[in-house]
Formats: C-alpha cells, sequence, structure tokens
C-alpha cells in the first residue's frame, strides 16, 4: 500500500508544502526550532509585537518564556507578504539581514520609500501579528496575568 508508512505520507507532506513555499517565494523562510543567529532580531520582534519595550534590557536564550515568544513570532513570518517581511528583517535584524538592524533612513533608501512610510509599513505589520492565533493567545494570557498581579477581577 501506498500510505503504508509515516515516513512516505511526511515525505509527500513535505513534498507538496515545499512546492507551495517555492511558487510564494517564502522557501527561504521556513523556520526552525533552532534560531541560531537569528535569535536577537526575532526577541526584538517579540517583543514589540507583544507590546513590550524593545529596550526592556538584554535578550537571551535562557529565558524559556522569551523563546516561546520568538518562536511564536518567528512561525507568523512566513504568513507575511515578500514588502512587510523584508522591511521588518532589516529593522530587527533577522533573516538575511541577522545581525545588522538598519534605520528608518537606510531601509527607506534601500525600499525607494520615504522614511514615514518605512514606520508605517512597521506599526501596520506589529499590529497583523498581533492577529495571528498564536500570538493572539499569548497577549490575552500575559493581559490575564497582568490583570490578576493587579487585582483585577476576569468576570
Amino acid at each position: 500500500m501506498f500510505w503504508g508508512s509515516y515516513g512516505t505520507l511526511r515525505f509527500l507532506i513535505n513534498w507538496l508544502f515545499s512546492g507551495r513555499l517555492k511558487k510564494s517565494g517564502y522557501c527561504q523562510r521556513v523556520h526552525t526550532d533552532d534560531f541560531g543567529e537569528e535569535f536577537e532580531g526575532l526577541a526584538l520582534l517579540a517583543r514589540a509585537v507583544l507590546g513590550a519595550r524593545a529596550d526592556a534590557g538584554p535578550v537571551s536564550e535562557d529565558d524559556p518564556e522569551l523563546v516561546d515568544e520568538a518562536r511564536l513570532v518567528k512561525e507568523a513570518l512566513p504568513e507575511l507578504p515578500e514588502r512587510e517581511y523584508r522591511i521588518m528583517s532589516m529593522r530587527f535584524g533577522f533573516g538575511e539581514f541577522v545581525g545588522s538592524r538598519h534605520t528608518l533612513e537606510e531601509v527607506a533608501e534601500s525600499e525607494d520609500i520615504t522614511r514615514e512610510r518605512v514606520r508605517q509599513i512597521e506599526q501596520i505589520t506589529l499590529i497583523r501579528m498581533r492577529k495571528f492565533p498564536g500570538i493572539l493567545e499569548k497577549i490575552q494570557e500575559l493581559i490575564t496575568e497582568s490583570s490578576n498581579r493587579s487585582g483585577i477581577e476576569d468576570d
């Protein structure tokens, strides 16, 4: 039987999915659990998406909560349009721009748009990312924890 093994099924799913990624232009953005050098940029983006200040302190892979948040963000990245992904990767320093965070001016020059438009795209992308299912649940969890700490009851 063709579907006899789990390995065969997994191969077919991966084959179909990779073909879809190549057609959409996202094939270089397939994510893995290993962050490598991208962790700092993804962690900074996770803080921005979840509403924390980007300069809230150093990022560390030793912080399990931050690692989970970075993983959520990394899983949402393939859903972004190519231009938004490129702008966010330049601003936060991940993907092909790993380790180098670019200013609004540098991104604007690269994309041939104004600094203000780069800022607008960045803000729109952050709002869009907050609506992704895993991220939205994480935000709701953080709000619940915050309200519990401050003594506000959930009804």
